[in-house]
């Protein structure tokens, strides 16, 4: 849910290259202004006797404005690009897109490079050039031209998207959170932006918020799995506020499973349900005994319980598997207390108490890092908090921000 967990969205960030074999995109943007009016043949007069290519090819431009890149249509319009000269002028831009869209990106760098831009061609040659320069692994390059074409198109949510999971990716939340309510305020409906505030939210400790922006998200009606989604992480922000009732109640509506099924557990101990608290429990363990989430229910649930051994074994497995982790130390500390074992308990405090310094002081400068877009060194440290606190994906993510905004050079003026 937060920045520094890795996420099947965040793609991996590659070695920046070296600054002379940089494209001078800064460069060509400064010059779009200058380009040609190579659309003009689409004007009323234009082609009147030949409405499907006309037609096609104004479909085309739209379909590359939006960002899709469907090989299956740009193959014809290069095609006709090539037999036809009134066309011949969008050969470029088109032969560019299709090379983006078949994974050829350095070929398509070089075709789009050499196509100048009308008034209707611009934003579809910065959306397929910014497409193309994500796909090549030039992240900051894709950001300079995406933040160009809003210049020209301010509503357009695939480049607020865009950037905003560019900053994602830099540690620059509050950037990012910018960007997802612009898209908000553009289109109240878009579930995506709703859901990803609220979890931004959430981790940042503004329940209020989020439980404001997850609300937003489901009055969208989003889809049935993005809805159960959606209900698990409302049911938990409604947990930390001690709305148990309204916790359950979207709790029962999110997806079966192993942490669904333990915060089930604790929410229906809370509403002194007790029973089924305990089939709720047992149901999480028998779903996911090793997950992280049930473990701690475990122990927590044990312990309200007077069930100390019950918390001790979950909380050592989970010690086992990686001893940095804060709340199983607690949770440990507690159980050998309960049992009397106060050397045991004093350890697992005294560990605790090391860890939790170092949460909250990566807590602070998680929070400072989304006022720091740039801050390599921040970034750096935040990584090896992450480390020291077991928090492996994180450190790994704060790396790649780094390297991210070291690929951010300035670029050099057009020979």
């Amino acid at each position: 849910m937060k920045f520094a967990v890795d996420s099947p969205e965040t793609p991996p960030v590659g070695t920046p290259p070296a600054a002379a074999h940089r494209p001078h995109w800064g460069g060509w943007l400064a010059g779009l202004g200058c380009g040609l009016l190579a659309l003009a043949w689409l004007g009323r007069g234009w082609w009147q006797d030949s409405p499907t290519p006309e037609r096609q090819v104004a479909a085309g431009l739209e379909q590359l404005a939006a960002g899709v890149l469907d090989e299956a249509q740009l193959q014809p319009l290069v095609e006709l690009a090539r037999r036809n000269p009134r066309v011949r002028g969008l050969g470029p831009l088109f032969e560019g897109a299709l090379a983006t869209a078949q994974g050829r990106t350095d070929e398509a760098l070089q075709r789009l490079a050499t196509f100048q831009p009308g008034e209707v061609s611009r934003v579809p040659l910065l959306m397929t050039l910014a497409q193309t320069l994500e796909a090549a692994g030039k992240g900051p390059d894709a950001a300079q031209v995406y933040q160009e074409l809003l210049k020209h198109d301010e509503r357009s949510l695939k480049a607020r998207y865009a950037l905003a999971q560019y900053w994602y990716q830099r540690g620059a939340i509050t950037r990012a959170m910018s960007e997802l309510e612009q898209i908000t305020r553009l289109d109240s409906q878009q579930v995506r932006a709703w859901t990803e505030l609220g979890r931004h939210s959430f981790d940042f400790g503004l329940i209020p918020q989020a439980v404001r922006f997850l609300r937003n998200a489901l009055d969208c009606e989003p889809e049935a799995e993005i809805r159960k989604q959606i209900c698990l992480d409302l049911g938990q922000c409604l947990f930390q506020q001690h709305d148990f009732e309204g916790a359950l109640e979207f709790f029962d509506q999110a997806k079966p499973g192993p942490v669904t099924a333990a915060w089930r557990a604790e929410v229906l101990a809370a509403l002194g349900r007790e029973e089924e608290s305990r089939a709720a429990l047992a149901e999480a363990q028998k779903l996911g005994p090793a997950d992280r989430t049930v473990r701690l229910a475990t122990a927590r649930l044990s312990l309200q319980r007077s069930e100390p051994r019950e918390a001790l074994a979950a909380m050592q497995a989970g010690v086992a598997e990686n001893p940095l982790d804060r709340d199983f130390q607690f949770q440990l500390a507690q159980a050998w207390s309960a049992l009397g074992e106060t050397a045991e308990a004093d350890a697992a405090r005294e560990r605790f108490a090391e860890l939790d310094h170092l949460a909250d002081r990566y807590s602070e400068l998680n929070t400072q890092a989304g006022d720091h877009p740039d801050d390599i060194p921040l970034r750096l440290e935040l990584a090896e908090l992450a480390e020291k606190l077991g928090r492996i994906p994180q450190a790994a993510s704060w790396r790649r921000a780094a390297r991210l905004i070291e690929q951010q050079q300035p670029v050099p003026p057009p020979r």
